[in-house]
């Protein structure tokens, strides 16, 4: 079929711009052929002129529009982060030469605009493989790991995905059963606790169709993978570079000894006496977030690290560190499961206090996972401390002042967001004890839950009168005290 489409435009097997252009007598075919040729290499053009060939009725193109809008409904939307792939304007029909080239010079134009958007907004996500040598990044020496511990790289799901992409063609139950394991499960419940990631949400079957088209050889899928990385939910990507990535996971299974060192090495330091700490770390997939931990595991979606080894180190780090905290730190006494909303959480009468201990809770593990990992170290990082320190007062005053506690969820929020104040406040209050008081006053933190972290952090600069910081530190102790009187 493909063959014969070819032959419908008149085109070589091996054309290049030159023996294009001969070919063009209009003006307006000669500007698109000039658009295309700077908007993509000569083998990206070839990849698309080869799969707009291959549709069966040129006038399929328009159905772009529609694959954009179940892409959205299925849980991949962009919410506004990356602007949209296509563009506003209409689309040409390939139905003859002058039609396939500028068709094709559209596109172009509209998968430049994605590329460029995304180096713009997503700066930390790598385009393209960078041939680094993981064997080189695990060969630097790493701490000793705790007696007993144990960590489990977890990459079924990934092989999975990775063989599907293989195959010719995949059936819905094929695609349903990769969607379904362990890795990918945990993915979608994270991703659906967060709480402010905007609706349509993603589900299993969602997933599962959009990996049925990522491995999709029909010519529409084609077009759509190659507009940007980041269609069917980031899977564009993995299915251009499936190749390096099975390369990947091939290296990450060889040197799982030392990657695991390296972790539970850089926790240990911090971990209070009579710990034993057994887990397990899983790679998925998943637009927009890069690195995640539920009750069962840790996770990395992989595709927003490729072979930058030294953040997919600090991501691993940090997640994991996060289910280190499931161990080592306090938990609602009265929770039926040792989960992220136990630790954030304590049965004290009055719903103020729980609310206040549920923001001091999450400064306090986004704090301290991030100075053990910064995983997105910030351009202004002073900037955000303050803040940080803002927000904990504002949250404060809305509680206890103001007893709006839908202000006090907003501030929260705002907080947390996309790796927000909180994070480095939260790690700067960390280092902060850690420089009083060595690796084992964190630990000891770690141990004793928010309000003791936030007071021991501030306790010099309450003494010192500054009124943001004492009405913050009074109102911790507070906590302190009840939570000492509810264990007697």
């Amino acid at each position: 079929m493909v063959s014969e489409a070819r032959n419908r435009f008149g085109l070589e097997d091996n054309w290049n711009w030159t023996a294009l252009e001969r070919r063009l007598e209009r003006a307006d075919d000669r500007r698109a052929l000039a658009v295309l040729c700077e908007a993509v290499s000569l083998d990206r053009a070839r990849d698309l002129f080869l799969a707009l060939s291959a549709l069966e009725k040129p006038e399929e193109i328009a159905e772009l529009r529609n694959l954009m809008a179940q892409q959205e409904a299925w849980g991949g939307g962009f919410h506004g982060l990356l602007p949209t792939p296509l563009p506003d304007e209409e689309i040409p029909i390939p139905s003859d030469l002058s039609g396939l080239i500028r068709c094709a010079a559209v596109l172009a134009a509209a998968r430049q605009a994605n590329l460029t958007a995304l180096a713009e907004r997503i700066p930390s996500y790598p385009l393209e493989f960078e041939d680094a040598s993981l064997e080189a990044a695990v060969s630097e020496a790493a701490p000793p790991v705790p007696a007993g511990w144990s960590l489990t790289l977890d990459l079924s799901g990934i092989r999975a995905l990775l063989a599907l992409f293989e195959k010719t063609a995949v059936t819905p139950q094929e695609a349903a059963a990769v969607a379904a394991l362990p890795a990918f499960t945990e993915m979608i419940r994270h991703r659906r606790a967060l709480g402010y990631v905007p609706e349509p949400l993603i589900t299993a079957e969602g997933l599962a169709a959009f990996l049925a088209r990522a491995a999709s050889r029909e010519p529409l899928d084609r077009v759509w993978k190659w507009l940007t990385p980041q269609n069917f939910f980031d899977l564009a990507d993995l299915y251009e570079h499936r190749t390096a990535y099975a390369g990947l996971v091939k290296a990450l299974a060889k040197n799982a000894e030392g990657i695991v060192q390296r972790i539970l090495g850089t926790i240990g330091r911090f971990a209070p006496l009579d710990i034993v700490f057994i887990d397990r770390l899983s790679f998925a997939v998943g637009w927009g977030i890069a690195g995640w931990a539920t009750d069962a595991t840790g996770g990395l979606n992989i595709e927003h690290f490729k072979d930058d080894f030294d953040r997919l180190f600090l991501t691993l780090t940090h997640e994991t560190f996060h289910r280190f905290q499931l161990v080592a730190c306090p938990a609602d006494p009265t929770a039926m499961r040792r989960n992220f909303e136990a630790l954030a959480s304590f049965p004290f009468e009055s719903e103020l206090d729980r609310k206040f201990y549920e923001v001091l809770a999450y400064l306090f593990l986004e704090g301290t996972a991030t100075f053990v990992a910064a995983v997105h170290p910030p351009a202004d990082r002073e900037a955000l401390i303050r803040r940080g320190e803002k927000l904990l007062y504002d949250c404060g005053q809305a509680i206890y002042e103001d007893r709006d506690l839908e202000r006090a969820e907003e501030l929260l929020n705002e907080g947390l967001r996309s790796n927000g104040p909180f994070y480095w406040y939260g790690a700067h209050l960390a280092g902060k004890i850690v420089k009083r008081d060595g690796n084992v006053g964190l630990a000891r933190t770690l141990a004793s839950g928010g309000p003791d972290f936030v007071c021991h952090a501030l306790a010099s600069r309450g003494k010192a009168g500054d009124p943001v910081v004492c009405e913050v530190v009074k109102r911790a102790k507070r906590l302190v005290g009840r939570m000492r009187d509810a264990g007697n």
